[in-house]
């Protein structure tokens, strides 16, 4: 996991989705993409078959072991009493573009692992929810993003391209709570 501070605190790294899991979200995530079956699709239902759902509570249980070095390597976080994680595939077609945004107020820690297709837009970090992108998170097929939402500071904002784009979006958020339904 390699951290950066800036524009705002935010880690990248490579190696948190198995590859047998990331095989079988592209796979899905493709069907999905057929079908137009967009926007997010939760973990909690039937429509993922029973070898997905073990390979997405394995993710799950890697995720939450995380916990004690995302509250180090973000002290400053959102206060909360206790933690819930939530997840979902989050599949938007080509062309959508999302706006520059801080998370809901509810999610303390974010993770948006990107799924498909192979090449597209990554993840853009600005300073200011007006300015221009200061940098992107490339695109790789398993990267992740990591970040702990900070109210007016953790700007970001992403787009499809010419292609329908695929994440895997995971959250820590305060108990009791689900900003993803």
């Amino acid at each position: 996991m390699q951290i950066y501070h800036s524009p705002w605190s935010h880690a990248i790294t490579d190696d948190l989705v198995q590859e047998s899991f990331l095989e079988l979200l592209t796979v899905h995530a493709n069907d999905l993409v057929a079908q137009q079956r967009y926007g997010l699709h939760h973990f909690n239902t039937a429509a993922f078959d029973p070898v997905m759902l073990d390979l997405y509570d394995q993710y799950r249980h890697q995720v939450i072991d995380l916990l004690p070095t995302l509250l180090d390597v973000f002290p400053q976080h959102r206060p909360f009493q206790s933690l819930d994680f939530v997840a979902h595939l989050a599949v938007q077609p080509a062309g959508y573009g999302f706006r520059p945004h801080c998370d809901h107020f509810d999610k303390i820690f974010s993770l948006v692992s990107y799924i498909s297709p192979t090449q597209s837009q990554g993840t853009h970090l600005h300073f200011q929810p007006n300015d221009q992108p200061w940098t992107t998170v490339p695109w790789q097929p398993g990267r992740t993003i990591i970040f702990a939402g900070i109210n007016d500071t953790t700007w970001h904002s992403y787009a499809s391209g010419d292609q329908a784009r695929t994440t895997l979006c995971a959250f820590f958020v305060k108990g009791g709570t689900d900003p993803t339904v």
